[in-house]
């Protein structure tokens, strides 16, 4: 067994049938790395995904963002379709992390920080409680679907597609 496999199980288990409950519909076309979710709505497209740590550690992020029911135009120019759309695609976009920080150590964790590890001799969470805990911050997303409201495990990201504009006028 893998090191992510009991938190992918779970993800599995909990989070995606959470989602289905809300409307979105499951997109695997970026697994294993990317589990993306995405509902289209009249006036817009709510996409998030799970971005798996590269090494295989048991941690990911959630990337979110929000588009225009109509779609995108991605770097290259190219049109993107609504059910295409990813949140790195989306002119609003950002992450969910339960900690402060860029990097991997502020992602959701089943592995213990050092020092945690040290202190209950143990070293991975149940993945429950780690999937618990995004179930619960998820709701930051979605009022910030809702409403626009930044929550305090959220950060956003510039638009890449505004970014190379500002590059090409350089």
């Amino acid at each position: 067994m893998g090191r992510t496999t009991a938190l992918r199980r779970e993800i599995k288990r909990v989070f995606v049938p959470h989602l289905a409950s809300k409307g979105f519909s499951l997109d695997q076309r970026q697994a294993p790395n990317f589990l993306c979710f995405r509902r289209i709505e009249p006036d817009q497209i709510d996409v998030c995904d799970i971005q798996w740590e590269k090494y295989g550690l048991p941690r990911f992020v959630m990337n979110f963002g929000q588009a225009p029911a109509k779609g995108v135009v991605d770097l290259l120019g190219k049109p993107v379709m609504p059910a295409d759309i990813f949140p790195s695609h989306a002119p609003i976009w950002g992450r969910l992390s339960p900690r402060a920080g860029a990097m991997t150590g502020s992602w959701f964790r089943q592995d213990r920080p050092l020092i945690e590890r040290i202190v209950t001799w143990s070293r991975l969470r149940p993945p429950e409680q780690v999937i618990s805990e995004l179930v619960t911050l998820f709701a930051e997303v979605e009022e910030f679907w809702r409403s626009g409201a930044i929550g305090p495990h959220m950060r956003m990201l510039p638009s890449l597609n505004r970014l190379a504009q500002q590059a090409k006028a350089r």
